[in-house]
């Protein structure tokens, strides 16, 4: 009788995620800068108010040593894309988070819904 055949073990893998300049950006901005929301709000009313105009601005950014870096912003109104550049960059965000990427989405409405707060910048969905 012949032994049974012999297995060999199977090569080790090691699996290491990707480097954060490689994974899909974040949805969950709110998590890392709880402030974000008023902190837009506050400092885009009176760009909104003087320019007048509606529309989704996409936004995404790095975190690193919580702060946020490379800020880039694309869509309509072009006006409010500097403004959101210069807000984003006072923005403090929790530390733990250095080099995610966080994309977000700003809708601005002249009219927003008397149900919901009644901010002319709103965080969206990306």
């Amino acid at each position: 009788m012949t032994g049974a055949p012999a297995f060999a073990e199977p090569d080790q893998v090691l699996v290491k995620p990707p480097p954060a300049e490689q994974r899909l950006p974040r949805t969950d901005v709110q998590t890392a800068c709880p402030d974000i929301a008023d902190t837009l709000n506050q400092e885009l009313t009176s760009t909104v108010t003087m320019h007048g105009k509606e529309g989704t601005v996409s936004v995404q950014f790095r975190l690193q040593g919580g702060q946020v870096r490379d800020v880039v912003s694309r869509g309509s109104p072009g006006e409010y894309r500097l403004p959101i550049r210069r807000a984003l960059r006072g923005l403090l965000c929790l530390p733990g988070q250095d080099g995610d990427r966080f994309a977000f989405s700003i809708r601005f409405d002249l009219n927003p819904e008397p149900a919901s707060p009644q901010r002319l910048a709103q965080l969206v969905a990306p």
